[in-house]
C-alpha cells in the first residue's frame, strides 16, 4: 500500500501529460454508466411527481449531456471531499470542487475547455443535436445556465445542461471522488468499484436497481450544495475507496463476521448491514487504521463491490431525482421572473400564445413566445346575481333566455317569413350594405327604444322604436333599418311627423301590448354581438347602435329597454311596464349588467363619438366609440397549483369603446360563511376601451393593482366589482358593476392551478376565449346560468392573466411577412425580411413537418442559422407576432444548401481494384471553409452507399486523421505531398503549397499541391467491388482544429447529403489543346537530328502532367502533309539550355532526318482519356 503511495508521486510529468490527454474516462463512472444512472434518474423523478414527467425526447438530452461531462480535460473537476471542502488534491493531480465548478462559470469557461476536442461521442441524431446546437459545443454548462436557458424556453438545451449537473452528483455517489483518491488506471488498475460498475450501461442495465428503488422517495433539500454535502457526505462517511482506507477517521465497521473464507468488517445502515471491508488479518481489535490488512476484494468474489452498488447507486438516483425537482423549483421561479422583465418592454409586453407544457411532449418555445403557460378545458361557475325579481314583475330566473332561443325563433322566423313573403313588392329593392365606414349623422330620423331582450311572455317579443327628431315630417320612403348579420332587413315606407314615432314589431303585432306596429319585420336581435344601423334613401348612415358584445343598456333579467337619452347615450327604462313604445321616453336610470346588459356606468355626461366600423367587420379595437365603458371580471385564478401565496389574481376587461374610470371603484370578495374582504381602486385606475386590468394577490411584476393581503376562497366565493369603495351587503342583493360566483362543486374536472375565464364574442356568438378566440376578448355575458356548460365562462388549464400593458382584444392579425428571403453561404442560411420594429418575427426551420424547430424568435430584420449539412433542400416559415401574441399567417422558402464540390463524377476508368476514379471539380480552392478561424487542412471522407455519418466528430493522430475501415468509408489513393500514393480512408487537403512537405505529422500525407490543376482534383478509388449505377458517394468534411502535444486534430463541419451515383461510362472529355508555336532550332550533323521546340498543350478537363505528346513527318510534296496514323512516334524530350523537361518551359524533341530530305513535321497532344488535340505543323525543312 505505501509503496504504490509513493509510486503515485515520482510519476515524472510527461506520464502525467500523457495521462490527461489519453485518459478521459479513469476518473469517473463509465461514460455509459453515467448514462445508465441518468436515464433510471429521470425514470424515478417522472414516477414520483406524475404531473411533471420528463418525455423520453427530453431524457435523451439529460442522459447526453450527463455523458459528455467526461470530455477532456472536465474530468479533473468532478472530486468533492466534504470533510476538507476541497476538490481533488493529492500532490500530483488538482481540479475544482465539483461543488463549485458546477456553479462557476469562469472556471468551465477557461481556454483550457474551449480549446480542447470534444472526446466523447453523442448519443444524439443529427437531428437533435441541430436543437442544442448554440450549446453543443460551448463548455459553460453550469446550474445557473441551465435555469437560463429554461427561463428563455430552450428545454432541449436546459436539459442538456441539466445532464452536466447529474453527472457531478453521480460522481460524489463514488467514494474515490469524495475521499480524494484519483485511482489513475496505471496505479494498480485503478478503481475497483468502477471498475466492478462499468458493465451497467443503456444496454445492459442493473436490472435489480428498480426493485431496490421500490419504496423509496426522492430526497430533497433547498440548495445545489446541500446535495453535494448530502452525497459527498454519505459516500465519504460510509464507504472506503481502495487508497483511501486509512486517510480517514470514518467509516468504522460496526462489526466483523466471517463470510466463507474471509472476514468481513460490517456496517449497519438501518435494520440492515452490509460488508464494508475485507479484514485479511483480522486480531479481533477495531483499530482499523493500524494493525488490519484491509482490502475491498479477494480473489474469486467481489460481494463487497456489490454491496456497495446497491446502495450507492439507489442513494444516486435518489438525491438525482431532487436535483431535478429543485431544478425546477428554481427555473419555474427564474421563467416568472424573465417573464415579468419582458411583459414590461413597450413592444413586448406579452405574449399569449399558448405554450406545450414541458411535459406535454410538445417542444416549448422561447420565451419571447410565451408570457403564462397555457390550455383549455370547459368548465361551468353559478349565476352572477342571485336577485330575485320584484314580485309584480312576472319575471322568474327560469325565464332568463336559453342559448337556444335564437335558433329556436329562427324556425318561427321561417314560417312567418313565408306568410310575409305573400305580399308581393312593387319593385325589386337595392338594400344598403351594412359595413360602411361613414360615421352616424344623429339628424332627422334616430334610433331611439330597443326591446332586443324580448319580453317576460316570449323572448320573441322584440320591437325596435324609431323618433323623428328633425322638427319637420320625414317621407321615410327607401330608409332602411339593417341589423349586424343582415338577417334583418327593413324598407321603412311612409311620412312620420315630426317628433312622431315609428314602431317595428318582430313577426307580428301582438310583441308590445297596446299600440299598433307601423310595420312587422322578421329575424331575431342577438343578445350579443349584434348592431343595429339605420340608413336614408341615399345609404348615409344615419344612426347605429352595437352590442359588442352587450348592448349598451337593457336590462334581460327585468326585460327592460333600451333607451335614448338626449344627448344620445343610452340608459335603462325605469318604469314599471315593458318600455315606451310609441311614447317619450322614461327618465331612465343608468345600465347594470343583469344578464346580457350593459354596465351599470352612468353614461349621460359622456360624449358620443360614433364608430366607423361594427366590431364584427373591424376587428381592430377603438379607442373611442359610441359604445359606452362595460368592465367584466373576465378571468380569475382562485386556487394555484402547491401554495396559494403570490399567484392568485383577477383579470377585469373593458368590453366597451371608450376608456373607464375605475379609480373610485372597489374589487370585493365574500366567501362562503359572508366574509367580505375588499381592495379600492387607486387613483388613476382606468382600462381603455378593449382593454385589461390585472389585480394580483400578493405580488408580481405584472400587477396593475397589488392586492397584498387579498386571497380568494379555494372552494366557493363571489367577486364583486362595485363603482364605490362601501362594503356590499350580504343580507341583501349587492349592486355592482359586474360579479361572479364560482363552486368547485359545479366545475366538473376542475383542477388546482386552472383558473376560470370569461368566453369571447366571435360574430355575436358566445364561444372559448382560447384557441382560434385567443384574441377575440372576454365579452360573453348573456346571463345565462354560469353553472351550465353553454355559460359565460370555462375553465383554463394554464391561466393567461393580461394587463394595462396588453394590447386590446380583438384586433386584427399583422399582415403576412413580405419580402421574405433565404439565401445558402457555405455552412450558414442567410435570412432577411421586410421588419416592423412593434413586432416579434418567428423563424422556424420545417423541413420535417413532423419536428418543426425554432431558430430565431426576434424583432430584427434579419437571421442566420449554421448548418452542418449541405448539398440538401432547406425549407424555413416565418410569421409575425405582436406584442399580445397574435400571428399573422405562415410565409414558407425553400432553398437549397449547395455542395462544397460544384461536381463529383465516380467511374471506372481501367481494369483492376483501383481502376475506379473520382473527378471532383470546385470553383476556387480551397473549397472547404474553415472553422472557427482555424485551417491550414481540410480531410473528405467518402462513405459508400450511405448517408455520411455526424460521427466521430473529431479525426486525430491517434486515428491516423481517417475512421476505420468498417465504417463505410471508401477506400482512396492519391499522390502525398511526401511522395508515394498511400492508400488511406481518408483524403487529406493542404490549403496551401506551405502546407505541403515532408516535415512530418499530417503534411507528409497531405494530397500534393502541384497536382491540384483547373479546379479539379482525381483520386483513384480502390474496391473489389464491381459497382453499378444504384451504387452512390456521400461525403463528410472536417478542417483542422487544434495542434500540441505531439497531436493534430480536426473536426467535422460539413455532412454532404448528396448521392453522386456511379457512371458506367466514363464522362466526355475534352481533348487538350494544341501544341503552340513549333520552331525549329537547328540540326545537329553529328547525331543528324533536327531539335524542335513548341509550347507545351493544356488539358481544360484533366491533369497536364499526364499529357503524352507525339510526333510524325513526311517528306512527299503537296499542300497537304500526309501522316500516316500508325508512323506516329512518342516524342522524348531533352534539356535544353538549361531547362527542365517539364510543363513549365517550352519543349524540345530531337528526331532523327535524313539531310538529303526534305521535311514537314507533325506533333500532336494526348490526354489519359485517349483524346487527341489537333496536328501541328512545321516545314517544310531541309538541313
Amino acid at each position: 500500500m505505501e509503496n504504490r503511495k509513493h509510486l503515485r508521486f515520482v510519476i515524472p510529468v510527461l506520464v502525467l501529460g500523457f495521462f490527461i490527454l489519453n485518459t478521459p474516462n479513469v476518473f469517473a463512472y463509465g461514460v455509459e454508466t453515467h448514462a445508465f444512472l441518468t436515464k433510471e434518474i429521470a425514470d424515478f423523478y417522472s414516477k414520483n411527481f406524475a404531473n411533471k414527467k420528463i418525455n423520453a425526447e427530453l431524457a435523451q438530452y439529460l442522459v447526453d449531456g450527463s455523458r459528455l461531462e467526461d470530455n477532456l480535460p472536465r474530468y479533473m473537476n468532478h472530486f468533492y471531499d466534504p470533510v476538507n471542502d476541497r476538490g481533488l488534491a493529492d500532490g500530483i493531480y488538482r481540479g475544482i470542487a465539483s461543488k463549485v465548478w458546477s456553479q462557476n462559470p469562469d472556471a468551465q469557461m477557461a481556454l483550457l475547455y474551449r480549446i480542447l476536442p470534444q472526446t466523447e461521442a453523442s448519443l444524439l441524431t443529427a437531428m437533435q443535436i441541430e436543437k442544442i446546437q448554440p450549446v453543443f459545443n460551448q463548455t459553460d454548462f453550469t446550474w445557473e445556465k441551465a435555469i437560463e436557458l429554461y427561463a428563455k424556453g430552450e428545454n432541449e438545451q436546459a436539459m442538456f445542461a441539466l445532464g452536466h449537473i447529474l453527472h457531478l452528483i453521480e460522481d460524489v455517489s463514488v467514494p474515490d471522488h469524495t475521499r480524494n483518491d484519483p485511482h489513475p488506471p496505471f496505479d494498480g488498475g485503478g478503481s475497483p468499484y468502477e471498475n466492478w460498475t462499468a458493465k451497467f450501461n443503456l444496454e445492459n442495465p442493473d436490472k435489480e436497481l428498480v426493485t431496490r428503488m421500490g419504496g423509496k422517495k426522492p430526497l430533497l433539500a433547498d440548495t445545489l450544495d446541500a446535495y453535494f454535502n448530502a452525497m459527498a457526505g454519505y459516500s465519504n462517511n460510509n464507504f472506503y475507496s481502495r487508497d483511501s482506507i486509512k486517510n480517514y477517521e470514518l467509516p468504522k465497521p460496526d462489526y466483523v463476521e466471517k463470510d466463507a473464507n474471509y472476514n468481513y468488517g460490517f456496517k449497519k445502515d438501518g435494520d440492515e448491514a452490509y460488508r464494508l471491508v475485507v479484514v485479511k488479518n483480522y486480531t479481533g481489535k477495531y483499530d482499523w487504521h493500524q494493525d488490519n490488512e484491509l482490502s475491498l476484494s479477494s480473489p474469486g468474489t467481489d460481494i463487497v463491490m456489490q454491496d456497495y452498488w446497491s446502495r450507492l447507486s439507489a442513494k444516486a438516483v435518489q438525491y438525482g431525482a431532487g436535483v431535478i425537482d429543485l431544478f425546477f423549483k428554481e427555473a419555474e421561479k427564474a421563467r416568472d421572473e424573465y417573464l415579468a422583465s419582458e411583459i414590461k418592454k413597450p413592444m413586448f409586453a406579452r405574449v399569449a400564445d399558448a405554450v406545450g407544457s414541458l411535459f406535454s411532449g410538445e417542444r416549448v418555445k422561447t420565451i419571447d413566445e410565451v408570457v403564462y403557460e397555457a390550455g383549455v378545458s370547459k368548465a361551468d361557475i353559478s349565476p352572477k346575481s342571485q336577485q330575485e325579481p320584484p314580485k309584480k314583475s312576472v319575471q322568474s330566473s327560469s325565464s332568463v333566455k336559453p342559448d337556444n332561443a335564437v335558433a329556436l325563433a329562427s324556425v318561427a322566423d321561417a314560417v312567418n317569413q313565408a306568410s310575409v313573403a305573400e305580399t308581393p313588392k312593387a319593385a325589386p329593392f337595392q338594400f344598403c350594405s351594412f359595413s360602411t365606414a361613414k360615421t352616424p349623422t344623429h339628424q332627422n330620423l334616430i334610433i331611439n327604444e330597443v326591446a332586443w331582450m324580448g319580453s317576460a311572455n316570449s323572448a320573441n317579443d322584440e320591437w325596435i322604436e324609431l323618433k323623428n327628431i328633425s322638427g319637420e315630417e320625414i317621407d321615410l320612403s327607401g330608409w332602411q333599418v339593417i341589423d349586424l348579420g343582415e338577417q334583418i332587413k327593413i324598407q321603412l315606407s311612409g311620412k312620420l311627423p315630426a317628433g312622431g314615432f315609428y314602431l317595428l314589431e318582430r313577426t307580428d303585432d301582438s310583441s308590445v301590448p297596446g299600440p299598433s306596429a307601423d310595420q312587422i319585420y322578421v329575424g331575431a336581435l342577438s343578445n350579443a354581438g349584434e348592431g343595429l344601423r339605420l340608413f336614408n334613401k341615399n345609404c348615409d348612415l344615419a344612426d347605429e347602435v352595437f352590442a359588442s358584445p352587450d348592448w349598451p343598456a337593457g336590462d334581460n333579467a327585468y326585460k327592460k329597454t333600451m333607451e335614448r337619452a338626449a344627448d344620445f347615450s343610452w340608459r335603462n327604462y325605469s318604469g314599471d311596464g315593458l318600455g315606451t313604445p310609441k311614447a317619450e321616453n322614461s327618465p331612465g336610470t343608468a345600465p347594470v349588467n343583469n344578464g346580457g346588459g350593459g354596465a351599470n356606468q352612468n353614461t349621460a355626461n359622456q360624449p358620443v363619438v360614433s364608430q366607423t366600423e361594427p366590431p364584427a367587420e373591424q376587428q381592430q379595437s377603438s379607442s373611442a366609440t359610441s359604445e359606452p365603458p362595460k368592465v367584466l371580471i373576465s378571468e380569475i385564478l382562485f386556487d394555484a397549483d402547491g401554495s396559494d401565496v403570490g399567484k392568485e389574481f383577477i383579470e377585469l376587461y373593458n368590453a366597451g369603446g371608450q376608456a373607464a374610470d375605475i379609480s373610485g371603484w372597489s374589487i370585493q370578495h365574500v366567501s362562503p360563511s359572508g366574509a367580505v374582504t375588499k381592495k379600492n381602486f387607486e387613483a388613476g385606475d382606468a382600462i381603455a376601451p378593449k382593454s385589461f386590468f390585472l389585480i394580483w394577490l400578493g405580488t408580481d411584476a405584472r400587477a396593475d393593482l397589488t392586492w397584498s393581503s387579498g386571497s380568494l376562497n379555494n372552494t366557493g366565493a363571489t367577486i364583486y366589482l362595485v363603482d364605490n369603495t362601501t362594503a356590499v351587503s350580504t343580507t341583501s342583493l349587492p349592486v355592482s358593476v359586474d360579479a361572479v360566483s364560482y363552486n368547485v362543486a359545479d366545475l366538473p374536472g376542475f383542477l388546482p392551478g386552472q383558473s376560470l375565464e370569461r368566453k369571447a364574442v366571435p360574430g355575436g356568438v358566445c364561444a372559448s376565449a382560447q384557441n382560434d378566440g385567443e384574441f377575440l376578448g372576454n365579452g360573453c355575458d348573456t346571463g345565462g346560468s354560469a353553472g351550465s356548460p353553454q355559460g359565460d365562462w370555462e375553465l383554463r388549464a394554464a391561466p393567461n392573466p393580461q394587463n394595462t400593458g396588453s394590447l386590446a382584444e380583438p384586433r386584427l392579425a399583422p399582415e403576412a411577412v413580405e419580402n421574405f428571403n433565404a439565401e445558402a453561404s457555405q455552412l450558414s442560411i442567410n435570412f432577411n425580411w421586410d421588419a416592423d420594429d412593434s413586432l416579434i418575427y418567428e423563424l422556424r426551420n420545417i423541413s420535417d413537418p413532423a419536428n418543426p424547430i425554432t431558430i430565431a424568435t426576434t424583432s430584427d430584420d434579419t437571421a442566420t442559422l449554421a448548418i452542418k449539412e449541405i448539398g440538401r433542400d432547406y425549407t424555413f416559415s416565418i410569421k409575425a407576432t405582436d406584442s399580445g401574441g397574435l400571428s399573422s399567417s405562415v410565409v414558407e422558402k425553400t432553398v437549397f444548401a449547395p455542395s462544397f464540390f460544384s461536381g463529383l463524377d465516380f467511374y471506372r476508368l481501367s481494369d483492376g481494384p483501383d481502376g475506379y476514379r473520382l473527378d471532383l471539380r470546385y470553383e476556387a480552392y480551397p473549397f472547404v471553409p474553415n472553422f472557427d478561424g482555424h485551417g491550414g487542412y481540410k480531410i473528405i471522407i467518402f462513405y459508400l452507399n450511405k448517408d455520411a455519418p455526424v460521427i466521430p466528430d473529431t479525426l486525430a493522430t491517434a486515428e491516423n486523421w481517417q475512421p476505420d475501415g468498417a465504417s463505410g468509408a471508401l477506400q482512396i489513393k492519391y499522390r502525398a505531398c511526401a511522395g508515394g500514393y498511400p492508400q488511406r480512408f481518408s483524403l487529406i487537403l493542404p490549403d496551401t503549397q506551405g502546407n505541403c512537405g515532408t516535415d512530418g505529422g499530417v503534411m507528409n500525407s497531405a494530397f500534393d499541391f502541384k497536382f491540384l490543376e483547373d479546379n479539379r482534383l482525381e483520386p483513384t478509388a480502390i474496391s473489389d467491388s464491381n459497382f453499378s449505377a444504384t451504387d452512390y458517394l456521400t461525403a463528410a468534411y472536417y478542417t483542422f482544429y487544434y495542434s500540441g502535444g505531439g497531436s493534430q486534430g480536426f473536426k467535422l463541419i460539413a455532412v454532404d447529403k448528396t448521392k453522386n451515383f456511379f457512371r458506367t461510362d466514363i464522362p466526355i472529355n475534352q481533348p487538350p489543346t494544341i501544341p503552340g508555336n513549333l520552331l525549329i532550332e537547328g540540326y545537329d550533323e553529328a547525331s543528324r537530328r533536327a531539335t524542335i521546340s513548341f509550347d507545351p498543350s493544356t488539358d481544360p478537363d484533366g491533369l497536364d502532367r499526364f499529357i503524352e505528346y507525339g510526333y510524325n513527318f513526311t517528306n512527299a510534296t503537296g499542300t497537304e502533309p500526309d501522316f500516316s496514323e500508325n508512323s506516329w512516334a512518342q516524342a522524348s524530350f531533352v534539356a535544353v539550355d538549361g531547362t527542365e523537361p517539364n510543363h513549365e518551359f517550352r519543349l524540345h524533341a530531337r528526331i532523327l532526318i535524313n539531310p538529303e530530305l526534305t521535311y514537314t513535321f507533325g506533333f500532336r497532344a494526348r490526354d489519359e482519356y485517349g483524346n487527341y488535340s489537333p496536328v501541328a505543323t512545321i516545314g517544310p525543312y531541309k538541313p
